[in-house]
Parts: structure tokens; C-alpha cells; sequence
């Protein structure tokens, strides 16, 4: 058995069942006056207030004291619960019991928790608990709440109860009830349900009283006043006062527009709505005087000048509601943030918005936002309900619950008015970083010109040494003007009738009509969205046939920026499903990439079809060709045409920016992940999805152009597409002219197929070794009638000396060549002149054969 402690009501010398009770716990004596019921294993007084300290799992403990009363009588308890309520952790205030609360068979209590986070009136007779006044579903859900409660039992037993949250001193009711079934009682006090020791603790309670009720000595006030339409306001008062009705007008002084024509009332007397004649709900700061209203109790109010901030805010049009910064992937160890994601949104017009029925969405949640005002150019942030205390500091800030968590990586970010219509999106992914740094986690990404939101490239990484600017002007703000107009960057037939088409950027779907876009002479049936903001389906009256190469044309069309897509036709063909070997070849190999940048392979379809990439795979493989990890390129439909290349990289826009000649926007395809390719060696391949190989080569950064000395950034070329990948000498080192790489573009070292006219030939017959991708190598082409030759080369200057052993016993295949970039075998360039090439060939049946060819090397200014 515990042990029962008795411990002291300071406020009281005299007791009895049905005397007045008052407990503040300010002596902390437990000693003295009245004998309260409770166990020294289950509470302590600290710091004048009753605490929880039970530390057990499945507790169920109580404290109260001797009480007979029922009618006639009025209850107050103040409370704080720091854990968010639920059905098995909650308190119950016992106003009257038959026995200890916690055994209690009759009686009547106030649940505060319960599966709805509600305060509600009970009453329990013979174990059966029936609900008198049910509570506000909700008020219970924080992790931190204080309560006043308030009860009141009438002569007549009518029951009613009230609460006042915080700090605030007005009550709100919650409900009235009339029940007489249980008259009398033995005990009140109150009783703790905990489910685990994590809830130790976490109870505090203070400022019992029961006795007979207080009376009502203050004055009704106006708390609140809201703007219901343009000339409406409603008015929230303190308690429930008396009828109003239109001869109270006179009451009621509005600075600047009279006394109102009309009053209406709510039923329960709490609030009231005012119409005044010529009020237009321009959002300002208004003055209302008023006076002589009163209570239920008689209480006028003597006299009051309520001043407010109110009117009709706008609602978001596309383009005025923005977001504006996004942290998806915080990391306590970078800057000084608080470690937890956010979204700013900024109202970017010049009037005051109102975010009631927005709703804000990632890919796989949604969340409605409250009704919020943002003034022009006001900025707001978004975060998880829980942790919205950490981001105050920093400005007005929203606690949302569910909170749609963000992708590190990449995710779709979407606002829509209450109707479900578009207002803002992003799609952001790493690559918008700019900065591989700043892309692994404790930076946002910000938006440079708020002017400019539908650009994708209208973002990059937070430049303040915070990490970012919640709520505050973005780092990177500037001005950044889109003067682009719109493309089509990729088309697909999806069937013979239906295509499915992407943007550059986002488009102004009033523009989108059926009219805007042709295929030959048939024009759209229907547009209609797809699965993203930039994307479209347009369906067609004729099927496109098999083999056949068609045109998209779309007129009209603007972006969100006003700029009308200029008239261009976008080829397309119905795709293959099946890929079969060396269709699709490895045309271009970045391995190496500059700082901020990644890796990119490059892929050609030298066939005569049309090619879905949704069956081709890349991967990396170890030195004898073994696949490792192995990634779909795409997991929808992607056409790559006949004689068509595309450039795949996880940074697209970097790119963009540090290539000059690249291809476009369907020439380069973003993907979330590239198999990893070492810098120095590596195997890139090509697969089917049956796992059958398309292509392979191997790289290794000797390949490179001997005389280049920083080869960061600089990618490996193709420079046959009829030689196997798997033929070393069949690549070479982007131009420089070319800026080092061409993705998505024809090779700067590509070179035609000669007809060989003899065994061995010299292609071209002079080079210049300057890397301008005009004739920067020479290639020994050779082609022996039967297979099995071993091949050894060597050249000469003109004096006779050695200055090249280019390959030596070469196991050479029927047909190839091999190269010379006119470096000396000690790594240095041969000067301008001409050269002899020695060519031996010893074959396994005893064939030999010797051949001498010359070339000349020039040296261009």
C-alpha cells in the first residue's frame, strides 16, 4: 500500500465536506489545515504549483479531498499539460464522486484529453460515463497546454462549462446542460492516466476552487473584430451579453462611416455583426467606439475604443502568392538555422492577401493553410507544426501538421487557391544548387528575382553564412528578367493518337487551345495537363503510323512571363520498345567533371528508328566489363530519334552554363541519379532491359590528349561511330575550341568512315595537333584480308630518328586504326614537318608484311 500524504491548503483555516475550498500551493507545507488525498510517490509542490511525479508505465493516480457539494456550486482549476492529449493519457477533474476518483462508480468530472483532444462534461452513473457537454475537438493538440477551467452547477442544476486558454483572462464557453440524476457526493479532486514514464513529470495543477459561484461583477469587452464581407463586421465579446437589437445601433461609432444600419446576433449571445453603410473592407486600421452593452449578469460596458486591423484581403492570383526559398535538406553542423525544413512564401503584390483555403502540396502529402494575412511583400514561413517555435525568431511563421516532408534529393512543391487552381510551383532538384558543396545538405535554395517565378533557372543556393534568410530579403536577390520564350523540350507519342509534350518552363495555360498546335494539317482535338505543370497531352483525329517521321508546330503559346513561343517544328516518331545491340551507341564520356559539376554520358542513335530510352540502362562495369550499378535512364517514355544525341547528367543546368555548345533542351535529359564513374579509370555500359549489352567502352585519363595539363572537365569523344566503344584509339579529348565537351551536340573529334583503297592508308594526309577539333590526330587506317596480325608502328623524322613508338606487337583486330596526336614518345610535341610511319605486321600463319607512309604535321598560329 502507499503511503497517504497529507499536505496543507494554505489559504484555509477551517474545513469541512461542504465548505468553500481554495488551494494555491504557494506554502509548499504540507502539514497544515486541510487534508488533501495523495500519495509522495505521485506528486510534489514546486515552486507553488502541484506536480506530477510518477514515474511508472499504465499509471493511474489521484489527488483529492473530502466535498459534499453538487448544486449551487462553482469549480476552478488551473492546469498545464506539457504532451499532446490522446485516449490514454489524460486528466479527468472530478467535481463530485461517491468514492476516490480513480475508483469512482457515480459522480460528475471534466475529461481534458481524449482521442478528439477535447475538454468535456461527464456524467458517471453506476460505471456508465455519458458525455453532458462535448468539448472543441482539437484544443488539446500541442505538445504544451494551459487551461483554466471553469464549472458551474446552478440551484437547478444547470450545468456549465467554460475555459480560458494561456494567459488569456476572458472564458470561452464550451457548452450549457441540465442534469439532476446524482445529487449528492463524498470527494472532488482530480486523477492522472499515464501510458508510459515519458509522461513523468509533465502534470502541473494549481489554483483549486470550490465553492459557491463567483459572482459576475465585469463589465462585457470587444475582444475581437472581423470584417465578414466589404460591409459586415462581427464583433466578439468577453462573455454573452444581452439582445441587441437596431434601436443599439446608437451604441456603436465606427471612425469615419457612422453608427451601423443593422445588428444581428449569434444565438449564444458570444459575438454580434454590424453593417454599416458605404464600409467598402479596404484593409486598414480602423476605430470602433462603444458602450452601454451588457452582460447576462447586468454588467454595462461603460465605455470602450477598440482599435483594429481589418478589411477584405485579396485572394492569391497566380504569380502573387510565391515561394521563394526552400530548406529541404538541414544540417545542424552547416550555418546556424535551426536544423528543420522550411518553405518561405512571399504575397508579391501590392495589396494585402489572405491564405484561407490555400493549400500547400508535395508530391505525396497535402496541407491546408489557416486564414493567414500577408501585406505587400510580406514574407511567411512554412514548417512542421512541432517546431515552429525555432523559426520566430526569424518571422511570422506557420506550424503546419501534416507537414509534407521534403526530398533531399528533389520534389514537386505546388500552391493552389481554395478551388484547386494554380498559384506557384517548384520543382526543384540538386543540380539548382550550383554547387555540389551546397547541394549535400544545410543550405537553401533561394529565388533571385520574386518578379520572375516560373523560371526554373531563376534559383540557386543561399549565399548568407546562415544557411539562408527565413522570413528576411533572399542572399541571391537581384534582378533576373525572363525574356526567353518557351520551347517544346520534349515530345512523345504515348499512341497513335495521343502525344505527350513538355516545356522548357512553365506555360500560361490560357494560352494552351487546341488551335495552337499542328501536326501537318491537322490541328489538336483537346489539350489537357498531364502529370507536372510543364507538361501537356494533345490528342489527334489520324493515327501516326509506324516509320513515319512527323512534325509538332505550337503557335501562340506563352510563358507566365508574357513570352509567346516562336513557331518551330519538333520531329517526332512512334518509338521502338525494343532496342536491340549497337543501335544506341556510347558517344561521349565526361568523367572527370569541373567543381559543382557531374559526371555526363552521352548517348547517339545511329540507326535508321526511332528509339524508346525507357529500355535502355546505363551503368558502370568493372575491368572486364561486369555491370555494377545499373539505373533506368528513363521510367517514362523518352523518344531518341534516328541520328539524334542525348547528354544524361544530374546537372543539367550546370551544363548548360559551363559548355557553350550544347544541345538542346531535349538533348540533354536530367536523371536523379548516374551510375559513379571514377576519375582516373573506369567502364561505362549500355544495356537493354532484357540486360543485353548496346554498347561498352573503357576509359582511363591517359586516353586524354597528351599535352593538355588540366584535364578536369575536359570529356573523352567518339570519334568513329562504326569502330567498337571497346577500341581505345577510338577516342579523344573534346576540342578546346569546342570548350572541352559538346553534350547533346556532334563530337568536335568526329570523323567519317574512309573507303580504304589499300591495306594501310593515312587519314588525313596532314594534321595539326592544336586542338581546334578540326584534324587534331592522324589515324593509320589498316584492314588485313584474314584475322590474327600482330602490328607494331613506329615513327620517324626526316634526319631518321625515332622520335614515336605509336603501338608495338599490337594484337589488331581485321579493320581499325590507330592514332597519333603528335606528341614524342617523351611527352612532348613534335615540331612542324614531316614524318615517316613504319608499319610491320607479322600474322600467326607466317604472313609478313612492311609499309612505309608519310604525314605531315603543321602548326597553326
Amino acid at each position: 500500500m502507499k503511503k497517504l500524504l497529507l499536505f496543507a491548503c494554505s489559504c484555509l483555516c477551517l474545513w469541512s465536506a461542504s465548505a468553500q475550498i481554495m488551494e494555491d500551493f504557494n506554502d509548499g507545507d504540507w502539514s497544515n489545515g486541510v487534508s488533501w488525498i495523495a500519495s509522495s510517490t505521485d506528486w510534489a509542490i514546486e515552486n507553488g504549483t502541484l506536480r506530477s511525479v510518477n514515474a511508472t508505465d499504465q499509471a493511474d493516480f489521484q489527488c483529492y479531498l473530502p466535498s459534499s457539494r453538487v448544486k449551487n456550486t462553482q469549480w476552478m482549476l488551473w492546469l498545464n499539460l506539457k504532451f499532446n492529449t490522446s485516449s490514454a493519457n489524460y486528466s479527468d477533474l472530478f467535481l463530485a464522486a461517491d468514492t476516490a476518483p480513480a475508483q469512482a462508480m457515480n459522480g460528475y468530472y471534466v475529461r481534458i484529453g481524449n482521442t478528439k483532444d477535447e475538454v468535456s462534461l461527464y456524467r458517471l452513473q453506476n460505471g456508465v460515463s455519458t458525455e453532458l457537454i462535448s468539448g472543441v475537438d482539437g484544443l488539446l493538440n500541442t505538445s504544451d497546454n494551459t487551461l483554466r477551467l471553469r464549472v458551474t452547477c446552478s440551484e437547478f442544476y444547470e450545468w456549465k462549462l467554460e475555459y480560458a486558454e494561456g494567459t488569456a483572462t476572458a472564458y470561452n464557453m464550451v457548452g450549457m446542460a441540465t442534469d439532476s440524476t446524482i445529487r449528492t457526493a463524498r470527494f472532488t479532486g482530480w486523477r492522472v492516466k499515464q501510458s508510459t514514464a515519458s509522461f513523468h513529470k509533465k502534470h502541473y495543477f494549481d489554483d483549486f476552487y470550490c465553492g459557491n459561484p463567483i459572482l459576475d461583477l465585469s463589465p462585457p469587452q470587444i475582444l475581437r473584430a472581423t470584417f465578414l464581407q466589404s460591409d459586415a463586421v462581427k464583433l466578439e465579446f468577453s462573455e454573452p451579453v444581452q439582445t441587441l437589437s437596431e434601436q443599439d445601433t446608437v451604441l456603436f461609432l465606427l471612425n469615419g462611416y457612422g453608427r451601423p444600419n443593422f445588428i444581428s446576433m449569434s444565438a449564444d449571445g458570444w459575438s454580434a455583426i454590424l453593417r454599416f453603410q458605404g464600409l467598402s473592407g479596404v484593409v486598414q486600421s480602423y476605430s470602433l467606439q462603444a458602450s452601454g452593452f451588457a452582460d447576462l449578469a447586468g454588467n454595462p460596458n461603460p465605455g470602450q475604443v477598440f482599435r483594429f486591423f481589418g478589411g477584405i484581403p485579396e485572394v492569391p492570383k497566380p504569380g502573387t502568392l510565391v515561394m521563394t526559398e526552400v530548406m529541404s535538406d538541414p544540417d545542424p553542423v552547416v550555418g546556424t538555422l535551426p536544423a528543420a525544413e522550411y518553405v518561405e512564401l512571399q504575397n508579391t503584390s501590392a495589396s494585402y492577401i489572405s491564405l484561407r483555403g490555400v493549400t500547400f502540396s508535395d508530391a505525396g502529402s497535402s496541407v491546408a493553410l489557416p486564414d493567414t494575412w500577408l501585406g505587400p511583400g510580406e514574407r511567411i514561413i512554412l514548417c512542421e507544426a512541432n517546431l515552429a517555435g525555432l523559426f520566430q525568431p526569424f518571422g511570422k511563421v506557420l506550424g503546419l501538421s501534416p507537414w509534407p516532408s521534403l526530398n533531399n534529393s528533389g520534389d514537386d512543391l505546388m500552391l493552389r487557391d481554395a478551388a484547386g487552381c494554380w498559384l506557384h510551383e517548384l520543382h526543384y532538384t540538386t543540380s539548382m544548387y550550383g554547387s555540389t558543396i551546397k547541394a549535400a545538405g544545410g543550405w537553401s535554395l533561394e529565388m533571385i528575382d520574386s518578379k520572375n517565378p516560373c523560371d526554373p533557372g531563376n534559383w540557386k543556393a543561399s549565399t548568407s553564412v546562415q544557411g539562408g534568410t527565413p522570413g528576411a530579403k533572399n542572399a541571391v536577390q537581384g534582378n533576373n528578367p525572363d525574356f526567353r520564350s518557351p520551347v517544346l523540350a520534349e515530345v512523345y507519342p504515348e499512341d497513335p493518337f495521343l502525344l505527350r509534350i513538355r516545356f522548357s518552363e512553365l506555360p500560361d495555360s490560357g494560352t494552351l487551345k487546341p488551335s495552337c498546335f499542328f501536326v501537318g494539317s491537322d490541328t489538336a482535338l483537346s489539350v489537357y495537363p498531364g502529370a507536372t505543370r510543364d507538361e501537356y497531352k494533345l490528342n489527334f483525329l489520324h493515327p501516326f503510323q509506324k516509320g513515319n517521321m512527323y512534325s509538332i508546330t505550337a503557335r501562340a503559346v506563352a510563358d507566365c512571363a508574357g513570352n509567346v513561343m516562336q513557331p518551330k517544328a519538333h520531329p517526332f516518331m512512334l518509338p521502338e520498345q525494343q532496342v536491340d545491340s549497337g543501335s544506341v551507341i556510347i558517344n561521349e564520356v565526361l568523367f572527370d567533371p569541373y567543381v559543382g559539376g557531374e559526371d555526363f554520358v552521352e548517348l547517339y542513335n545511329k540507326s535508321s528508328l526511332c528509339l524508346d530510352l525507357r529500355a535502355v540502362r546505363l551503368a558502370n562495369a568493372s575491368s572486364d566489363f561486369i555491370p555494377d550499378q545499373v539505373v533506368s535512364i528513363s521510367e517514362r517514355g523518352r523518344m531518341l530519334l534516328p541520328g539524334h544525341f542525348v547528354a544524361l547528367s544530374t546537372n543539367i543546368e550546370f551544363l548548360k552554363q559551363r559548355y557553350p555548345r550544347n544541345g538542346s533542351d531535349s538533348a540533354l535529359l536530367a536523371m536523379n541519379e548516374l551510375p559513379a564513374y571514377n576519375n582516373e579509370e573506369g567502364a561505362v555500359m549500355l544495356l537493354n532491359a532484357s540486360g543485353q549489352v548496346l554498347d561498352r567502352m573503357k576509359y582511363r585519363e591517359e586516353q586524354h590528349f597528351s599535352l593538355i595539363n588540366d584535364r578536369e572537365g575536359v570529356s573523352l569523344e567518339r570519334m568513329l561511330a562504326t569502330t567498337p566503344g571497346d577500341v581505345a584509339d577510338n577516342w579523344q579529348s573534346a576540342a578546346q575550341e569546342a570548350g572541352w565537351a559538346t553534350p547533346g551536340l556532334p563530337n568536335s573529334q568526329a570523323a567519317a568512315a574512309a573507303a580504304l583503297e589499300a591495306m594501310f592508308q593515312i587519314e588525313p594526309e596532314y594534321f595539326s595537333p592544336d586542338m581546334d577539333g578540326v584534324d587534331d590526330v592522324v589515324r593509320l587506317m589498316y584492314r588485313f584480308n584474314n584475322p590474327g596480325f600482330v602490328l607494331s608502328v613506329t615513327i620517324y623524322d626526316t634526319e631518321g630518328k625515332i622520335i614515336r613508338h605509336l603501338c608495338r606487337n599490337l594484337y589488331a583486330g581485321v579493320e581499325g586504326f590507330v592514332k597519333w596526336d603528335g606528341a614524342r614518345d617523351n611527352g612532348t610535341l613534335a615540331t612542324a614537318g614531316n614524318y615517316i610511319l613504319q608499319v610491320e605486321a607479322f600474322s600467326d600463319r607466317g604472313q609478313r608484311i612492311s609499309k612505309t607512309l608519310f604525314v605531315a604535321l603543321l602548326l597553326r598560329n
